[in-house]
């Protein structure tokens, strides 16, 4: 089972959003960070295994915003990505580092077919 604290709109996440959470940390065994539900989202281009097959890259769009997700354990859910349907997601909202630029992602825990459909 899994447990969320919060649903969350890609319209709140932004700079303000992750000095908040930074506030709530350090996080860790006595302070898990939060998982939030993203709802009716969907999914724009083409999701992307990889890593060894295993995990799975894509990005998803709620109303006029987008965020990328990385799901690492997820590449099972790839049939239901490419489907054109509105997708629930439970993730974690962290910072990806990459090649010196941050920016904001979901690192998905669980993908299902949105039941608001």
């Amino acid at each position: 089972k899994l447990y969320l604290d919060a649903e969350i709109y890609l319209s709140d996440l932004n700079q303000r959003f992750m000095d908040f959470m930074k506030k709530l940390g350090p996080f860790g065994p006595g302070n898990m960070r939060p998982k939030f539900a993203v709802t009716n989202a969907e999914v724009v281009g083409n999701p992307k295994v990889i890593g060894n097959g295993d995990h799975i890259r894509f990005q998803i769009k709620q109303n006029r915003s987008a965020i990328d997700v990385i799901g690492f354990g997820l590449a099972n859910h790839y049939q239901e990505l490419i489907l054109g349907q509105p997708i629930d997601i439970a993730c974690v909202v962290e910072t990806n580092v990459w090649k010196g630029r941050e920016t904001i992602q979901l690192n998905a825990r669980d993908i299902r077919l949105s039941l608001n459909s």
